[in-house]
């Protein structure tokens, strides 16, 4: 539905959209899809890198240092985990499931980890008692998933495990973090700083870790032994 979604407004705004129906396979569209690639663009690592750095150093100086190491420990993990990921399935997945699962996807679960939990870090309670937090983190995961279908660059199932990752990722995060020492009104501006400079300055920057990857995973044991 979110596909479908993202891609009708991309045609009332006047773009061209895919051929036919919206690919859930690994098949490139025929067209281009502008809007698409520019929300896709907002989760790339080029810009998800420095925004972490940025938010643990806002989140620091605010004085809320356990939220800042728990922010650390989640993002860091989100992305090994991520890595990892997509080591084992570049290498053993089309063997083990088929071509719809090589790479999960780590737009997605950037996606979920870092802004859904920004979103979240800045609303009012934390400690995981919000419901309205994980409906922002969900509604991220989906509208980044969305895009990553519609470009053709990962198939519905990888999209679904990236975002499984980058769910949970978040809410551990926001059950962990404790509750801010800080008022919501400065949440707000400290974190709405770097959200905003940030991936708009960086946006169309793109860092080539996807090629990186598929050739350690031939190269690196133990998910060499599955090639």
């Amino acid at each position: 539905m979110a596909v479908i979604l993202l891609d009708r407004l991309g045609s009332y705004a006047g773009l061209p959209h895919v051929c036919g129906e919206p690919c859930f396979c690994r098949v490139p569209p025929c067209m281009p899809h502008p809007l698409a690639a520019f929300v896709a663009d907002f989760a790339d690592q080029a810009v998800i890198l420095p925004l972490i750095a940025c938010v643990a150093i806002v989140l620091w100086v605010s004085g809320w240092r356990r939220g800042a190491l728990v922010w650390c420990f989640g993002t860091a993990a989100t992305l090994g985990m991520m890595a990892f990921l997509k080591l084992a399935f570049r290498a053993c997945g089309p063997e083990l499931f088929g071509s719809g699962m090589e790479s999960p996807s780590g737009h997605t679960a950037a996606a979920g980890a870092v802004y859904g939990s920004i979103f979240a870090f800045a609303n009012s309670r934390l400690g995981g008692r919000n419901t309205s937090q994980l409906l922002i983190v969900a509604a991220t995961v989906v509208l980044i998933g969305a895009s990553r279908v519609l470009l053709g660059a990962h198939t519905l199932p990888e999209v679904c495990l990236g975002a499984a990752v980058g769910f949970t990722a978040a809410r551990a995060m926001l059950y962990f973090a404790g509750e801010p020492r800080t008022h919501r009104s400065v949440r707000l501006l400290s974190l709405s700083l770097p959200l905003l400079v940030l991936p708009l300055s960086l946006h169309g920057i793109h860092l080539q870790a996807e090629s990186e990857i598929a050739g350690l995973a031939v190269h690196v044991w133990p998910f060499s032994l599955c090639r």
